[in-house]
Protein backbone atom coordinates (compact mmCIF):
# COMPACT_ATOMS: atom_id res chain seq x y z
CA UNK A 1 0.00 0.00 0.00
CA UNK A 2 1.78 3.11 -1.26
CA UNK A 3 0.10 5.48 1.21
CA UNK A 4 1.04 3.26 4.17
CA UNK A 5 4.62 2.92 2.91
CA UNK A 6 4.92 6.70 2.66
CA UNK A 7 4.19 6.89 6.38
CA UNK A 8 6.30 3.86 7.33
CA UNK A 9 9.39 5.19 5.55
CA UNK A 10 9.53 8.57 7.29
CA UNK A 11 12.97 9.08 8.86
CA UNK A 12 14.20 5.73 7.52
CA UNK A 13 17.74 5.50 6.12
CA UNK A 14 17.90 1.93 4.77
CA UNK A 15 15.34 -0.53 3.46
CA UNK A 16 15.76 -4.23 2.77
CA UNK A 17 12.72 -5.17 0.69
CA UNK A 18 12.08 -8.89 1.13
CA UNK A 19 8.29 -9.07 0.90
CA UNK A 20 7.13 -11.40 -1.88
CA UNK A 21 4.73 -14.04 -3.04
CA UNK A 22 7.45 -16.67 -2.93
CA UNK A 23 7.69 -19.93 -4.81
CA UNK A 24 6.86 -21.15 -8.27
CA UNK A 25 3.65 -22.96 -7.36
CA UNK A 26 2.23 -20.08 -5.34
CA UNK A 27 2.92 -17.60 -8.14
CA UNK A 28 1.47 -19.87 -10.85
CA UNK A 29 -1.67 -20.49 -8.79
CA UNK A 30 -2.04 -16.80 -7.84
CA UNK A 31 -0.60 -14.82 -10.78
CA UNK A 32 -2.55 -11.64 -10.02
CA UNK A 33 -1.30 -11.64 -6.42
CA UNK A 34 2.26 -12.41 -7.55
CA UNK A 35 2.25 -9.37 -9.85
CA UNK A 36 0.53 -7.18 -7.24
CA UNK A 37 3.01 -8.09 -4.52
CA UNK A 38 6.27 -8.75 -6.36
CA UNK A 39 6.01 -6.07 -9.06
CA UNK A 40 3.55 -3.37 -7.98
CA UNK A 41 4.49 -3.80 -4.32
CA UNK A 42 8.16 -3.38 -5.19
CA UNK A 43 7.38 -0.28 -7.24
CA UNK A 44 5.48 1.14 -4.26
CA UNK A 45 8.45 0.48 -1.95
CA UNK A 46 10.85 2.15 -4.39
CA UNK A 47 8.57 5.14 -4.91
CA UNK A 48 7.86 5.70 -1.22
CA UNK A 49 11.58 5.44 -0.49
CA UNK A 50 12.29 8.08 -3.14
CA UNK A 51 9.64 10.43 -1.74
CA UNK A 52 11.10 10.04 1.76
CA UNK A 53 14.70 10.45 0.58
CA UNK A 54 15.75 7.09 2.02
CA UNK A 55 19.51 6.62 1.51
CA UNK A 56 19.61 3.04 0.18
CA UNK A 57 17.17 0.29 -0.80
CA UNK A 58 18.09 -3.33 -1.46
CA UNK A 59 15.48 -5.47 -3.23
CA UNK A 60 15.75 -9.20 -2.50
CA UNK A 61 15.40 -11.23 -5.68
CA UNK A 62 15.80 -14.88 -6.63
CA UNK A 63 18.03 -17.09 -8.74
CA UNK A 64 14.84 -17.85 -10.67
CA UNK A 65 15.03 -14.33 -12.15
CA UNK A 66 18.15 -15.33 -14.14
CA UNK A 67 16.28 -17.13 -16.94
CA UNK A 68 12.72 -16.41 -15.97
CA UNK A 69 10.35 -18.89 -17.56
CA UNK A 70 7.63 -19.03 -14.92
CA UNK A 71 5.56 -16.42 -13.12
CA UNK A 72 7.66 -16.24 -9.93
CA UNK A 73 10.97 -15.73 -11.74
CA UNK A 74 9.36 -13.23 -14.11
CA UNK A 75 8.00 -11.11 -11.27
CA UNK A 76 11.35 -11.16 -9.46
CA UNK A 77 13.13 -10.16 -12.69
CA UNK A 78 10.69 -7.24 -12.98
CA UNK A 79 11.50 -6.21 -9.41
CA UNK A 80 15.22 -6.17 -10.26
CA UNK A 81 14.64 -4.07 -13.38
CA UNK A 82 12.56 -1.63 -11.36
CA UNK A 83 15.26 -1.33 -8.69
CA UNK A 84 17.96 -0.63 -11.26
CA UNK A 85 15.75 1.78 -13.20
CA UNK A 86 14.73 3.83 -10.18
CA UNK A 87 18.30 5.08 -9.82
CA UNK A 88 17.65 7.65 -12.55
CA UNK A 89 14.63 9.11 -10.77
CA UNK A 90 16.28 10.56 -7.69
CA UNK A 91 19.54 12.15 -6.62
CA UNK A 92 18.98 11.02 -3.01
CA UNK A 93 18.03 7.34 -2.95
CA UNK A 94 20.20 4.55 -4.33
CA UNK A 95 18.66 1.20 -5.31
CA UNK A 96 20.16 -2.25 -5.93
CA UNK A 97 19.05 -5.88 -5.93
CA UNK A 98 20.46 -9.04 -4.43
CA UNK A 99 19.73 -12.25 -6.34
CA UNK A 100 20.38 -15.50 -4.56
CA UNK A 101 19.24 -19.06 -4.15
CA UNK A 102 17.63 -21.17 -1.50
CA UNK A 103 18.10 -20.27 2.13
CA UNK A 104 18.59 -23.57 3.92
CA UNK A 105 15.61 -24.42 6.07
CA UNK A 106 13.56 -21.34 5.14
CA UNK A 107 9.86 -21.61 4.36
CA UNK A 108 10.56 -21.85 0.63
CA UNK A 109 13.38 -24.37 0.95
CA UNK A 110 12.96 -27.90 -0.36
CA UNK A 111 14.74 -29.33 2.71
CA UNK A 112 11.70 -29.23 5.03
CA UNK A 113 9.58 -30.82 2.27
CA UNK A 114 12.07 -33.64 1.73
CA UNK A 115 12.37 -34.24 5.48
CA UNK A 116 8.57 -34.44 5.70
CA UNK A 117 8.31 -36.80 2.72
CA UNK A 118 11.29 -39.05 3.59
CA UNK A 119 9.40 -41.40 5.97
CA UNK A 120 6.94 -42.22 3.17
CA UNK A 121 9.78 -43.46 0.96
CA UNK A 122 8.86 -41.10 -1.91
CA UNK A 123 10.29 -37.64 -2.57
CA UNK A 124 8.63 -35.33 -5.12
CA UNK A 125 10.74 -33.12 -7.37
CA UNK A 126 9.84 -30.72 -10.17
CA UNK A 127 12.66 -31.99 -12.38
CA UNK A 128 15.49 -34.28 -11.29
CA UNK A 129 18.17 -32.25 -13.14
CA UNK A 130 17.16 -28.95 -11.52
CA UNK A 131 20.07 -27.19 -9.84
CA UNK A 132 19.68 -25.52 -6.47
CA UNK A 133 22.02 -22.88 -5.04
CA UNK A 134 22.38 -22.88 -1.26
CA UNK A 135 22.81 -20.17 1.37
CA UNK A 136 22.76 -20.51 5.15
CA UNK A 137 20.52 -17.86 6.68
CA UNK A 138 23.45 -16.28 8.54
CA UNK A 139 25.46 -16.03 5.32
CA UNK A 140 22.49 -14.57 3.43
CA UNK A 141 22.06 -11.85 6.08
CA UNK A 142 25.78 -11.00 6.03
CA UNK A 143 25.79 -10.87 2.23
CA UNK A 144 22.80 -8.51 2.13
CA UNK A 145 24.39 -6.22 4.70
CA UNK A 146 27.69 -6.18 2.76
CA UNK A 147 25.84 -5.33 -0.46
CA UNK A 148 23.91 -2.58 1.32
CA UNK A 149 27.18 -1.11 2.59
CA UNK A 150 29.05 -1.35 -0.76
CA UNK A 151 26.29 -0.45 -3.22
CA UNK A 152 26.44 2.70 -5.31
CA UNK A 153 23.09 2.17 -7.06
CA UNK A 154 22.06 0.07 -10.02
CA UNK A 155 23.78 -3.17 -9.09
CA UNK A 156 22.28 -6.65 -9.19
CA UNK A 157 24.45 -8.66 -6.82
CA UNK A 158 24.79 -12.38 -7.52
CA UNK A 159 26.86 -14.37 -5.00
CA UNK A 160 28.92 -17.44 -5.81
CA UNK A 161 27.06 -20.21 -3.99
CA UNK A 162 27.50 -23.94 -3.58
CA UNK A 163 25.11 -25.90 -5.78
CA UNK A 164 23.67 -29.37 -6.20
CA UNK A 165 21.13 -31.02 -8.40
CA UNK A 166 17.83 -31.66 -6.72
CA UNK A 167 18.32 -35.38 -7.40
CA UNK A 168 21.67 -35.41 -5.56
CA UNK A 169 20.09 -33.60 -2.63
CA UNK A 170 17.20 -36.07 -2.54
CA UNK A 171 19.62 -39.00 -2.59
CA UNK A 172 21.69 -37.49 0.22
CA UNK A 173 18.68 -36.87 2.46
CA UNK A 174 16.83 -40.13 1.75
CA UNK A 175 19.09 -42.56 -0.12
CA UNK A 176 16.49 -45.36 -0.25
CA UNK A 177 13.53 -43.21 -1.29
CA UNK A 178 12.00 -43.17 -4.75
CA UNK A 179 12.28 -39.80 -6.48
CA UNK A 180 9.20 -38.84 -8.48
Amino acid sequence: DLDRLRIAFRDVDYIIHAAAIKGAQAAEYNPTEAVATNVVGTQNVLHAAMENKVCKVIVISSDKAANAVAMYGSTKKCSEVLAVGYNVNTPYTRYAAVRYGNVLGSSGSVLPLFREQAPSGVLSVTHWKMTRFWFKIEDAAKYIMRCLYEMQGGEVYVPHLPASTIHDLAQALAPNADVK
